[in-house]
């Protein structure tokens, strides 16, 4: 395994952020408009629009929370912003990562089963704690800012 330089990580993390800061705010901007304004997609389907959205910000989650637990929490912070523990902890609680396993990664929860429904995807947003789509991008303004205090934190520790 190649030894990589607490500063070498701490670049890349902070570069990931960015990304993914980038990627959910493109993505929530994007599903927002098909929900409000979905002529502008000129789709029939605006339906797949906001579901693409969905599946860009749980992806990005998916990998700010192996960044945050493999490198950010563990080897590069010192004093971990709070901001990335109460994010862990909603990544958590609104099962994230099954999601995406389920609707992402993977077309069932089991690999003999079907697809999984549009019903069934809807029951797990609403697992989540979320009653419409709309309510699930709203949700990602409080993440932006949460993931922007833990990018400053790499920022301010390391010079970047």
């Amino acid at each position: 395994m190649t030894k990589h330089s607490k500063n070498q990580l701490a670049k890349s993390a902070f570069e990931i952020i960015n990304d993914l800061m980038g990627d959910i705010h493109g993505a929530r901007i994007t599903g927002i408009f098909a929900i409000k304004k979905p002529d502008i997609f000129m789709t029939k389907h605006p339906k797949y629009i906001i579901r693409n959205s969905i599946v860009i910000i749980v992806l990005s989650l998916r990998k700010f929370d192996d960044l945050w637990k493999h490198q950010i929490k563990n080897l590069l912070l010192k004093n971990e912003p709070s901001e990335g523990i109460e994010l862990e902890d909603e990544i958590a609680t609104k099962k994230i990562r099954k999601f995406c396993n389920v609707v992402v990664a993977h077309y069932a929860d089991e690999k003999t089963a079907p697809k999984t429904t549009e019903k069934k995807i809807k029951e797990l947003l609403d697992q989540q704690g979320f009653k419409s789509d709309k309510d699930f991008f709203l949700w990602t303004k409080d993440l932006l800012s949460k993931i922007e205090l833990v990018r400053n934190s790499l920022q301010s520790e390391y010079a970047l």
